[in-house]
């Protein structure tokens, strides 16, 4: 008997053993995002699955599993993201009703996120009230782990289209993040009793809202009253992210949504968002559309600008954008070699294929911007948003992700009533007496701790996402006085003097300043709108005492 006793030692050495092995462990989330909802018949549901990793160790080999619904019309696998195909038999290029989507993910690491999407339309034929449900399972080596599922109505009356975007996506734990909510009334006939709601997600606590929307419980408020035909409105929500919140998490916004009322029957419409908290620092992406308001038949003038906001290269960068329901657009009308992957016209961009750009290397602190010129269909209805939705990702798989939605419309957005916007005023901005370019108070400004600390601020960054690895030797402030003094500052760093303190124009004046770049070189596709600054003598003249 005593032979075959475990010691007390090797008792605990066997616990210890399970107690790690426990620990140690991936926690796999998944989020559905669909919109729009309610979608008419013949119309594209934009379809976005995010998986998250929130464990302390990263997952086994991945795999997504979606149920291609009934009711949507065969989809070409080119449309699908990361990959994705069907497993049927009948078409091997396309996926057909009920057979299984599947993407396969591989390893995700801890406190990571990815995200695969689809643009399937809806058959023509499908009546009004039939339910669409996406069904999206998770499996992780072969065992299921995760699984979400999302609804859209059919409604071939659709009143309301509504949209949410996000600025900043991940965004980093103790970060600001702003959602800007686009809504519309296309519909021929004006709304009654008018109401716009946008829930916070877990994990945030509220900062602000546009418009005299005002928090009631977690959920901000608008009373829109009477709302306009063929119009559109835009408000935002500023939230700060929790700074305990775990990398991996998703912040799912379910769902802002807009009421009212024609003839005493009631109308609405929901958008869905997903954000995932993530490290931030080393990509930055801005989506920008003009005109927004956008009238039928009108050129957009698009520019995508991609930044590198870490302090060291980046290699293998490429950008993607989904291209939305527009006229074609031949390639050569596209900037920096852009083109689409669809198989239907070689030398065009045709609605729902993705626009691509190999960017390549991008330095320390550079940018560069891609433009476009698309058209606006002349028998698109006004009321209708469109959304421009962009991913940048580099060789070593981080990505950042943007969007932007324009207001098809012959007339501007309409302000909620009773609140009249803020005046905007900008006060000059005199060259500072004091070197706000020694951020960290070393007693030197450098590029990469300095100039690096200044351009994170005006992305957005906050906490251990702007410090991090960008506090020189001999420092004489902690993150704490650090931040105080960039808030203290910003409207200091207008360099160009536009009214507005803005990365990718004034923090980078700074920061090639910082790094010896003079004349041309350091003006060069880096002055803001309605500049009063925008001469090599003007800007150098201000920087030399900054």
């Amino acid at each position: 008997m005593l032979k075959n006793r475990i010691k007390p030692t090797k008792l605990l050495l066997i616990f210890w053993l399970f107690l790690t092995c426990v620990s140690a462990q991936a926690a796999i989330t998944v989020s559905v995002k669909t919109n729009p909802d309610p979608v008419l018949p013949g119309e594209t549901i934009y379809t976005a699955i995010t998986v998250g990793n929130t464990g302390s160790s990263a997952s086994g080999s991945l795999t997504i599993q979606l149920r291609y619904p009934e009711h949507l019309n065969d989809l070409p696998h080119e449309f699908i993201s990361n990959g994705g195909e069907c497993n049927g038999s009948s078409n091997r290029s396309d996926c057909d009703p009920r057979e299984f989507l599947i993407w396969t993910l591989g390893n995700l690491a801890t406190g990571a996120s990815t995200t695969v999407t689809l643009p399937p339309t809806v058959n023509s034929r499908t009546i009004d009230g039939t339910l669409i449900t996406f069904n999206a399972e998770v499996f992780e080596d072969g065992g299921n782990v995760a699984i979400a599922s999302r609804s859209v109505v059919v409604q071939s009356a659709s009143v309301f289209d509504i949209a949410v975007d996000e600025d900043l996506n991940p965004v980093a734990p103790n970060q600001s993040l702003t959602y800007a909510i686009t809504y519309a009334n296309r519909s021929t006939a004006s709304t009654t009793n008018t109401q716009l709601s946008f829930p916070l997600p877990a994990d945030v606590s509220f900062v602000s809202a546009s418009g005299g929307g005002t928090l009631n419980g977690s959920v901000v408020e608008w009373d829109l009253q009477t709302f306009p035909a063929k119009k559109g409105g835009r408000q935002t929500v500023t939230v700060n992210v929790n700074p305990a919140v775990t990398l991996g998490t998703l912040l799912e916004v379910d769902a802002a949504t807009i009421t009212g009322q024609t003839n005493s029957i009631n109308h609405s419409a929901r958008a869905l968002a997903t954000t995932r908290v993530g490290n931030n620092s080393l990509l930055a992406l801005t989506v920008e559309f003009n005109p927004d308001p956008v009238q039928p038949n009108e050129t957009l003038q698009g520019a995508l600008t991609v930044g590198n906001i870490s302090g060291a290269a980046l290699f293998g960068v490429t950008l993607q954008l989904r291209y939305p329901e527009l006229n074609d657009l031949p390639h050569e009308f596209i900037s920096d070699g852009g083109e689409c992957n669809g198989s239907s016209n070689r030398s065009d961009c045709d609605p729902r294929e993705f626009l691509i750009w190999i960017l390549g290397n991008l330095a320390p602190s550079a940018s560069t911007t891609v433009t476009l010129p698309p058209i606006v269909n002349s028998r698109t209805p006004n009321g209708t948003l469109i959304t421009f939705d962009a991913i940048v990702k580099e060789d070593n798989g981080r990505r950042a992700r943007n969007s932007t939605t324009t207001l098809v419309s012959e007339f501007d957005f309409v302000s909620p009533p009773s609140v009249a916007p803020p005046p905007v005023t900008s006060p000059p901005v005199t060259p500072p007496s004091i070197l706000i370019s020694d951020v960290d108070g070393n007693g030197q400004s450098d590029a990469l701790t300095d100039g690096l600390l200044i351009i994170r601020f005006l992305f957005g960054l906050s906490g251990s996402a702007l410090t991090e690895g960008a506090i020189g030797a001999g420092s004489s402030m902690n993150s704490t006085q650090i931040i105080a003094f960039l808030t203290a500052n910003s409207a200091a760093m207008d360099v160009d003097g536009n009214g507005s303190s803005d990365a990718l124009t004034d923090g980078l004046l700074i920061i090639r300043y910082l790094f010896g770049i003079r004349g041309s070189a350091l003006i060069s596709g880096a002055i803001g709108p309605g500049a009063t600054r925008s001469t090599i003598i003007d800007i150098e003249n201000f920087l030399q005492d900054f």
